[in-house]
């Protein structure tokens, strides 16, 4: 199947529309053969948390697609002060982007512009012109696998980001045979190297390097 999407989310899994102590559900998911021009990519979320706890888990994305993604993996918490909120079990394989026009992977924090300018989550100038991207320790990321990804030729010179939170880290965040090329210059690679803050997990055949912490 082929997509085309002018800079808006392509595929939105997110939480469901309701839940209540009789009826506690995770939305879940299988996305899989697309090719896809622009988007804001395959997203997870965002999650914010709930009393009743928003959960997103076991989705799976795989043999993908994807042109000038604003951004191409893109999986965001939200913010908020009460209850839970949990993503857990999500994987990508065999993803493929070329000319990413933002963040190929974004993991953390949701990044969005309000109408009257003030930002929800992640300022969207980080990190270039504000270091503001606060995460949110009342949603859990966990048990989340990028296998045979790959983005060429993008605009930004980082990887991505994973960014989660210091009294609660993600965990089991699995990069195997992940390579970002976003620019040459000289006949070099000039990819800066993923920025990574609070995330354990293992990196397997990954450039640039990820540094997870074990």
């Amino acid at each position: 199947m082929v997509l085309t999407h002018q800079h808006r989310q392509c595929i939105s899994i997110t939480v469901p529309l309701s839940t209540n102590k009789f009826c506690k559900a995770c939305s879940s998911g299988l996305v899989e053969d697309l090719t896809i021009t622009y988007s804001v990519g395959l997203t997870i979320g965002s999650v914010p948390p709930n009393g009743d706890v928003n959960c997103v888990k076991d989705v799976v994305f795989r043999n993908i697609v994807m042109n000038k993604p604003l951004k191409g993996i893109y999986i965001k918490s939200n913010p908020g002060t009460n209850g839970m909120g949990l993503v857990q079990n999500i994987s990508y394989s065999n993803v493929r982007m070329t000319e990413a026009l933002w963040w190929p992977i974004w993991i953390g924090p949701q990044q969005m512009n309000q109408p009257d300018g003030t930002f929800l989550g992640c300022d969207m100038r980080y990190p270039f012109r504000s270091e503001e991207c606060p995460t949110n320790p009342l949603v859990t990321m966990r048990d989340i696998v990028l296998q045979d990804v790959t983005s060429t030729g993008g605009l930004n010179p980082y990887a991505g980001v994973v960014i989660c939170n210091v009294s609660n880290p993600c965990q089991n965040i699995v990069f195997e045979r992940v390579v970002v090329q976003q620019g040459m210059r000289d006949g070099l690679d000039k990819t800066l190297p993923f920025i990574v803050q609070d995330v354990y997990g293992t990196v397997i055949d990954t450039t640039p390097l990820a540094e997870f912490l074990v």
